[in-house]
C-alpha cells in the first residue's frame, strides 16, 4: 500500500534584518516574495526599530537578533538598513561597532530609505540625492503616486526583482552582500 509523499521542503535560511520603521520592513516584505518568487528557501527575520536616534537603533537591533536567535535558533546573517543623512562620523563609527557586537552588518541608507528605493529605477542606480528631500523629490518624479510608509505591495508594483538585481550588481557594499547572501544575486 503506497502513502501520500508530502514533497520535502528545504529548511529555509534565517536571516535577521532590521530597519528603521514601517517603509523598510515593507521593504523587507517585497525582498522576501521576490525570494519566494525564486524558490529560494530564505526566511527574513524583520524587525522594526522604531526610529529614534541611530545608536538607540543599533542597540535595539543588537538586542532584538540576540532575543529571536534565543527563541527561534540562529540567523545565516544579520543586516541593519539605517539612514545616513542624521549621521555623525562618529555616531556612524559608533553604530558599526555596536552592531559588530552581534555580526550586524550595517546597510547604510545613503542618505535615507526614499535614496535606496530610488537605486532601483534603471538609470538611477548612481543617483547620490544630496539629502532626503531631494532623494525624495527624485523618487516621486518616478514614482509620482509614492506615499510614505509604502506598503509591500507598492514597492513590488514599482520595483521588481530584476530592478534589484540590476541595483545589486552596481552597487559593491552592503546592500549588494545582502542580496548575495540570500540568494538572490549571483
Amino acid at each position: 500500500m503506497s502513502r501520500n509523499r508530502r514533497a520535502i521542503r528545504p529548511k529555509r535560511k534565517r536571516f535577521f534584518v532590521a530597519g528603521e520603521g514601517a517603509s523598510e520592513i515593507a521593504f523587507f516584505a517585497a525582498v522576501q516574495a521576490w525570494a519566494e518568487v525564486k524558490d529560494l528557501a530564505v526566511h527574513l527575520v524583520s524587525e522594526d526599530m522604531k526610529g529614534g536616534g541611530a545608536i538607540k537603533m543599533a542597540e535595539c537591533a543588537v538586542a532584538a537578533a540576540k532575543r529571536n536567535e534565543a527563541r527561534r535558533g540562529s540567523h545565516n546573517g544579520r543586516w541593519a538598513f539605517l539612514d545616513t543623512d542624521t549621521m555623525k562620523l562618529h555616531e556612524r563609527q559608533d553604530v558599526v561597532r555596536i552592531l559588530g557586537y552581534a555580526n550586524i552588518q550595517l546597510v547604510p541608507q545613503n542618505p535615507c530609505f526614499e535614496a535606496l528605493l530610488l537605486r532601483h529605477f534603471s538609470g538611477f542606480e548612481h543617483a547620490s540625492p544630496t539629502d532626503c528631500s531631494a532623494a525624495q523629490t527624485q523618487l516621486v518624479g518616478r514614482w509620482p503616486s509614492y506615499r510614505k510608509p509604502p506598503g509591500s505591495k507598492d514597492i513590488r508594483e514599482r520595483i521588481g526583482f530584476d530592478d534589484a538585481i540590476r541595483y545589486g550588481r552596481v552597487e559593491a557594499g552592503p546592500y549588494a552582500e545582502f542580496l548575495r547572501a540570500i540568494g538572490l544575486l549571483h
